[in-house]
């Protein structure tokens, strides 16, 4: 009985401590949140200059409307640093930083703007130099916050990692003197249960060094084969958690490189795509690098594709739900794919029920390109697709008869990065899954090498509508 309290007590300690780590990793998400905030307003405040200095070279209104773009999301972005803010303190310099943005749009259309339409080359340089003067305060003050809020960032993994040593130590406290007990209690028991004993114990120290792995059997219905159940289900329950948390930890950071990365990608790539537009307009630089500026703009775009997928992983889907018919959207898919240079001459749509879903039309069209893509370059000879809507939910199958997917393969088919393409970039399942879940739906994947795939998506369903059927 002492032993089994020791487990229990253990147990207990573990799912306490996953408890409260859960509550800290959620304050160390709310400020890293805060923080992409603060980048984001400092980003923005610099794209906003660069439309002014555009503003300023072409010495006329015709970048105006890209102007007002960019002052609207730098607005954007500061109220969402005003809404993150984590005390009073924070507030005031959010609001400073607000006023000072809205000095910087003040200042460039009461100076700069009437300088320019006026060609009073003086007026402008005075006008720059404010907006310039403002823009670097902004930076300065946005960089000042994120640095606070780094501090209380890193303070907070300082205590989540606190907490895990903690329960660390007691949890293998716990577990090393349940092994000394059973170890006495082993020596004043009868000879014909030592073995059994020993058995326990070893399984026991396995478990406390970190082989969550471990399984204990004991033949025969007693309370030793009861406990060896026990020990195992513990284990499992531990590696489920385990495995959760470092999932869990593994998008956090994907998600803090993918906000921190993207926003200063995304700008170079803007002006390497403007440049290059401008530059196919000159016709004798076309004639001569025609093809080569159009390799370089196909694989610019291609990097924009890659931001945007890190950033759909980053950001946790959101969305205004209204009623979908997800058969019309995956005859729609498919005809979109046909018209492509890819084609979808091999794919089958068959659609009975009622298949409407309460969802986002644009992210639910993802998934399902994302889902025929896959299958269509799979490699097989025929790619079918069947929408069944029920009153429980509405399921989307799509199958091919392509090379399949080996155990190893399936196992790892919704990790991000994990891609068995040559120019794949691992993302596209992993966006797939998270906006299926935030939809309220499952997917799994049934594979096999040499036997096709079958990708299963299944959604709860909306409001009934007259049967639909391909």
């Amino acid at each position: 009985m002492a032993v089994l309290a020791l487990f229990g007590v253990a147990l207990w300690i573990a799912l306490s401590t996953f408890e409260r780590l859960g509550v800290a990793e959620g304050e160390v998400a709310e400020l890293e949140d805060a923080k992409h905030a603060g980048h984001a307003v400092a980003a923005a405040i610099r794209e906003q200059y660069i439309h002014q200095a555009h503003t300023i070279i072409t010495w006329d209104r015709s970048h105006l409307g890209h102007y007002e773009d960019a002052a609207r999301n730098t607005r954007a972005a500061t109220r969402r640093l005003q809404e993150m803010a984590q005390s009073d303190e924070h507030r005031t310099r959010t609001l400073e930083i607000a006023r000072l943005v809205a000095q910087v749009d003040e200042a460039f259309k009461t100076r700069v703007l009437p300088g320019v339409d006026a060609n009073d080359k003086a007026a402008v340089a005075r006008g720059h130099e404010e907006t310039e003067r403002l823009v670097g305060k902004v930076v300065q003050m946005s960089e000042g916050l994120n640095r606070e809020l780094e501090r209380f960032s890193m303070e907070a993994r300082e205590r989540e990692r606190g907490m895990r040593e903690r329960a660390r130590l007691a949890f293998i406290g716990c577990f090393a003197l349940a092994i000394a007990l059973a170890a006495l209690l082993g020596f004043v028991m009868i000879r014909s249960i030592r073995t059994r004993l020993g058995r326990l114990s070893e399984g026991a120290a396995h478990i406390a060094s970190g082989d969550l792995s471990t399984q204990i059997r004991l033949e025969g219905a007693d309370e030793f084969s009861d406990l060896a159940d026990a020990f195992n289900q513990m284990a499992a329950d531990l590696q489920r958690h385990q495995d959760s948390a470092v999932r869990s930890q593994k998008l956090a950071t994907v998600g803090q490189v993918a906000a921190g990365v993207a926003h200063e990608i995304n700008n170079p790539l803007g002006v390497i795509l403007g440049y290059l537009k401008l530059m196919r307009k000159n016709a004798a630089l076309t004639e001569l690098a025609g093809e080569e500026l159009r390799i370089v703009e196909d694989e610019a775009h291609q990097c924009q594709r890659i931001v945007r997928e890190l950033l759909d992983l980053a950001r946790p889907p959101r969305f205004e739900g209204s009623p979908v018919d997800l058969g019309e959207l995956v005859k729609e898919s498919v005809e979109r794919l046909g018209e492509s240079k890819n084609g979808a001459s091999g794919v089958d749509v068959e659609c009975s029920g009622a298949p409407l879903v309460r969802g986002d039309q644009t992210q639910l069209r993802e998934v399902v390109a994302n889902l025929l893509t896959n299958a269509l370059e799979a490699g097989g000879e025929r790619v079918e697709v069947h929408v069944v809507g029920r009153a429980s939910g509405v399921q989307l199958e799509v199958s091919d008869t392509g090379e399949g997917m080996d155990a190893a393969v399936r196992e790892r088919a919704f990790e991000p990065f994990f891609t068995t393409k040559p120019r794949g970039t691992g993302l596209g399942l992993a966006v797939t899954q998270a906006i299926v879940h935030a939809h309220g739906g499952e997917i799994s994947i049934d594979s096999a090498q040499g036997g096709g795939t079958r990708v299963r998506i299944d959604l709860p369903a909306a409001a009934r509508s007259p049967e639909v059927r391909a």
